[in-house]
């Protein structure tokens, strides 16, 4: 972590840090895409089918899909839209520009209301998202109180900013 911050937000485990990991909670991966891709293309029911269609991919260019009875790597070969913002990730799934993969925070809202659809659902991944600071006595004390306040309030707080 760098000197210049108090604190970071992180997805996924952190090895070996004299750092003070705060979990804020587990964020599930869901493979998603709109109903218009779907109609147009079929329903994807095997990870395999994921190598023909458009995809919609940030700096991961390997996608790992697990479920209980499979485990299956997909490296992507620049078959779709290679973007660097989660945001995009989403607005192109929900044009209907192909499958994108994202955390279930980012997308829960578009399940529920019908915009976009949850593919493979079987094959979700779970990571832990957490709070990363320096051991407590480098803290401040009001980066000790928002470290608190964000473990109460994260997932009001990051529904707010979508």
């Amino acid at each position: 972590m760098d000197s210049d911050y108090d604190l970071v937000i992180r997805m996924g485990n952190l090895v070996d840090s004299n750092l003070i990991v705060s979990p804020l909670r587990t964020v599930a991966t869901k493979y998603v895409a709109s109903h218009d891709f779907i109609q147009k293309h079929g329903q994807v029911t095997n990870p395999r089918q994921l190598e023909n269609l458009p995809l919609i991919y940030g700096s991961v260019k390997r996608w790992s899909l697990i479920s209980n009875k499979d485990k299956y790597t997909l490296h992507i070969h620049n078959n779709g839209i290679h973007v660097t913002s989660g945001r995009v990730m989403k607005q192109a799934a929900l044009a209907g520009l192909g499958i994108t993969r994202l955390v279930d925070i980012y997308v829960e809202s578009d399940i529920k209301n019908g915009n976009l659809v949850e593919v493979l659902s079987d094959y979700t991944e779970t990571t832990p998202l957490s709070i990363i600071s320096l051991p407590v006595k480098y803290q401040l004390k009001r980066i000790n109180s928002l470290i608190k306040y964000l473990k109460q309030h994260f997932n009001e707080l990051y529904l707010e900013m979508l």
